[in-house]
């Protein structure tokens, strides 16, 4: 199926970069395995993903399509080795330009999401990047994922939950926990009882409570790019805009001093 969407792009000659999701490796089944008994062990998915990864490798490239995957973790019976395995043999992550490791953060249990009522509206989930060709690997990350709408925030942002991650939540304690450092590799945002700064080396924005975080971001849309980009309201002059001021008028344009983005970029929504 993959690379007859690649064959069909490639002869439609189209630019645009598409996205495959599959969903998953674990559930697709081979004609193999429906044909075998029960009891037979079968490893033709395993010569199937081997095979089908040497035929898609290279169009993949040529038609810029990125297919995104997912799989289940498996123990392997049997044996002691306590290493997460997966199902589908060892091709496809070889090939994987990123693998990322899903996980309920602290258990079944203490990962849990909760109102007021103690209803169960949500879980907070660990990422960890356990490969990584485009960037330094190893990097963790945290996600609220909510399975209710409507309920008041737990975390009191001011605005109802949506069914799906929630940004706003999770690029809050992106910045809080350390994930996402200064230039200087400080801690960007930091607290001091229910009050929240800034970086002042980095932006002027005001002590804020949490309530207002979705504002302080609106305000500063540098907050969503900067972990991609590195750029920040009072970035230095380098040698080089010092030379050209085109160049540094343009920059600071881009980003004013009082951290508000020229619009351009883009802000996901809150749920």
């Amino acid at each position: 199926m993959i690379f007859q969407v690649c064959q069909t792009k490639e002869k439609s000659k189209d630019s645009v970069p598409y996205a495959i999701g599959w969903d998953s490796i674990a559930a697709t089944s081979t004609k193999h395995r429906q044909e075998a008994d029960m009891d037979t062990r079968d490893m033709s998915k395993a010569n199937a993903m081997n095979e089908a990864v040497m035929k898609i490798r290279d169009i993949l490239n040529r038609t810029r399509i990125a297919v995104i995957s997912t799989n289940q973790t498996r123990e392997k019976i049997g044996s002691n080795d306590s290493e997460v395995h997966t199902p589908g043999g060892k091709a496809w992550p070889f090939i994987a330009s990123t693998r990322i490791h899903l996980m309920f953060e602290g258990g079944s249990k203490t990962s849990l999401i909760t109102d007021d009522s103690g209803t169960e509206i949500g879980r907070w989930v660990v990422g960890r990047i356990i490969k990584n060709k485009l960037a330094p690997p190893f990097g963790t990350f945290n996600l609220p994922i909510f399975v209710q709408n409507g309920y008041a925030h737990p975390e009191g942002y001011g605005y109802s939950t949506k069914i799906g991650i929630d940004s706003y939540c999770a690029l809050f304690y992106g910045y809080l926990r350390g994930k996402i450092k200064s230039p200087s590799k400080e801690q960007i945002l930091t607290t001091s009882g229910t009050w929240y700064t800034v970086d002042p080396n980095m932006c002027s924005i005001r002590k804020f409570i949490k309530k207002d975080w979705v504002n302080i971001v609106t305000e500063n849309p540098w907050l969503w790019t900067y972990p991609y980009d590195g750029k920040y309201p009072l970035m230095p002059v380098t040698n080089a805009q010092q030379s050209n001021p085109a160049t540094s008028t343009e920059t600071q344009s881009s980003v004013s001093a009082n951290g508000t983005g020229n619009g351009d970029a883009s802000q996901p929504s809150g749920g």
